[in-house]
């Protein structure tokens, strides 16, 4: 029986808060660099890209900024340095938009707003390993309303 647990972990540098989904593990312990979780009902090791059998699905996206501009932006494209089979994730304002990684993600050119994020989210459960995420970003030289 899944209960729909959500464990919440708060980064105390950045006070960014991140959800875990059907997460029942009470506690944890790392015992020579491998991961266990324990449950009322036993010690799992934490480990591979499914979860009982299912894919493991992973994404992130930053918190918003607005550059300190308050002029509008457009998201030309974004250049990422990762491992793993993704989709390329951009917030403009209140709309996450999702764009097939191919070398590059290319953004159409009516995606723009005052405010931006910026992730990946995993495709078939492939790991994300990132070693940079860089958006191409033109400030107009118009004010937003």
């Amino acid at each position: 029986m899944t209960l729909g647990l959500t464990a919440l972990v708060l980064n105390t540098e950045t006070m960014a808060i991140t959800g875990y989904s059907n997460y029942q593990f009470k506690e944890f312990s790392l015992v020579n660099g491998q991961l266990f979780g324990v449950k009322d009902d036993g010690l799992y090791l934490l480990e591979g890209v499914t979860d009982d059998g299912e894919l493991i699905e992973s994404e992130f996206l930053t918190g918003e900024t607005d550059l300190e501009q308050d002029r509008l932006k457009t998201v030309q494209m974004v250049h990422v340095d990762s491992g793993g089979d993704f989709d390329v994730q951009v917030g403009v304002d209140e709309t996450v938009y999702q764009v097939p990684f191919l070398g590059r993600a290319r953004l159409g050119r009516g995606v723009r707003g005052m405010r931006l994020a910026f992730g990946l989210k995993s495709k078939s459960g492939s790991k994300l390993v990132v070693k940079s995420l860089e958006p191409v970003i033109e400030i107009s030289k118009k004010r937003a309303l």
